[in-house]
């Protein structure tokens, strides 16, 4: 075996080539055939660097540096490179081979990880989910050489939470996007992840995958609920009340996915529901996953949204702006809800800071109590701005229906006036 991996080896310009092209062939015939009769002999590394998807596209260069990894413990001394292998020019099929095998050797730490972008799919995705992440990352950096290394091994809960542990978002979105056309690895993912007895990954994503019991959503495959844990867009169709759970995601893309299935799957009893959700669809990281998933259910119940539950909610601080927009999705209306009353409390428990065109929409409100606090606000506001300030002072004054308040506006007024 030794003369036939020293000729494999041979550079076909200065050996015998067709001798170096038969004794390839001998060996590529005893790796796909699954062979281990040599432990000298690196097996699924020639697999892999041969895979079918671009063995054609390997040249003589990319073939003798797969056979001289995976056959060095048989190669005679002078056939042996004298020098690190350079890398730069080497197919990345090769490269992922040796990465995936062998593991970091000399020379990968000089080659960008994006040479493994122009892999085919879903092997060019997975890394460059990396790259998006870290665009100047080495192939032998941790991650892409331990992306590369789950590709060829079979999955153990301990590396899987080791590597995870770091960089955890993009690192899991690699892995799924890897891992997506091998269902039974899949499953292993998703059930190691949510479902071990003892060891467990403490990270926000783990715990909402156990909470919302993401294993028994049926509809999708392991693949799927794989993408939906690492915040990818679901592969298969999920039910209204899944997109609901995805409300609570801790990833803000996946939480805008659901809010803009749901106002087309679920009737939002709040009139201002719909306004309101397209402009949170474009922030969604204006509030948390619980934070969202609360407030949409207040929307779409809003006898929910009593006193007790709304100062629940704002004890979780959400963001002023998002609350005054739900205010201001409702300013319209010809008569208020308890909701707005409560949430105009706790805006004003709140470090808001609004804006001109926010004051005016909201100077002509429904609710009385959110209307005093604009009014308040809008007194502030003349300090700096006397002149916008009664102009919205103005507008209000022709809508306001309550004449205590109505005196109140033109008392303000009347001061604005006199400290100009």
């Amino acid at each position: 075996m030794s003369l036939v991996a020293d000729a494999a080896v041979q550079n076909p310009l200065t050996g015998n080539a067709e001798q170096q092209k038969q004794a390839e062939r001998i060996i590529l015939k005893s790796a796909m055939s699954g062979d281990r009769a040599s432990d000298s002999v690196n097996y699924p590394l020639i697999r892999l660097a041969f895979n079918e998807k671009w063995e054609r596209k390997l040249s003589s260069s990319d073939r003798r540096v797969a056979m001289t990894v995976a056959l060095k413990r048989l190669i005679d001394e002078q056939y042996l490179p004298k020098e690190k292998i350079d890398f730069a020019s080497i197919h990345p099929g090769v490269i992922l081979s040796i990465l995936s095998i062998e593991g970091n050797v000399p020379g990968m730490n000089l080659i960008p990880a994006s040479r493994l972008t122009t892999l085919p799919p879903p092997i060019n995705l997975a890394f460059q989910e990396l790259v998006n992440a870290y665009p100047d990352v080495k192939c032998s950096d941790p991650a892409p050489l331990g992306l590369a290394r789950f590709y060829s091994k079979e999955l153990s809960v301990e590396e899987v939470i080791s590597y995870l542990k770091e960089d955890t978002e993009s690192r899991l979105r690699a892995l799924a996007i890897l891992l997506y056309a091998e269902r039974i690895k899949s499953k292993q993912l998703i059930e190691m992840l949510l479902n071990h007895p003892n060891l467990r990954l403490d990270h926000e994503l783990i715990r909402w995958g156990i909470k919302v019991n993401l294993t028994s959503w049926n509809e999708i495959d392991s693949s799927g609920q794989l993408f939906i844990l690492a915040g990818l867009p679901a592969t298969g169709q999920l039910s209204a009340a899944e997109y609901v759970q995805l409300l609570a995601h801790p990833i803000p893309r996946t939480r805008q996915i659901a809010i803009e299935k749901i106002v087309n799957l679920i009737p939002l009893a709040h009139p201002g529901a719909v306004p309101f959700l397209g402009r949170l669809k474009e922030h969604p990281e204006l509030l948390t996953g619980k934070q969202t998933l609360e407030l949409a259910q207040f929307l779409e119940k809003p006898s929910l949204a009593t006193k007790e539950a709304v100062q629940t909610w704002c004890e979780t601080s959400p963001n002023a702006s998002v609350m005054a927009e739900l205010l201001a999705s409702t300013a319209r209306q010809a008569q208020s809800t308890s909701f707005d009353s409560n949430l105009s409390l706790c805006l004003q428990h709140s470090n808001w800071k609004p804006s001109t065109d926010i004051l005016r929409r909201l100077s002509s409100h429904p609710d009385s109590l959110t209307r005093i606090f604009v009014y308040t606000k809008l007194a502030e506001l003349g300090k700096q701005e006397p002149n916008t300030a009664m102009s919205i002072f103005a507008e209000a004054l022709t809508t306001e229906k309550r004449e205590d308040l109505k005196r109140q506006i033109q008392l303000n007024i009347s001061s604005l006036k006199l400290n100009q």
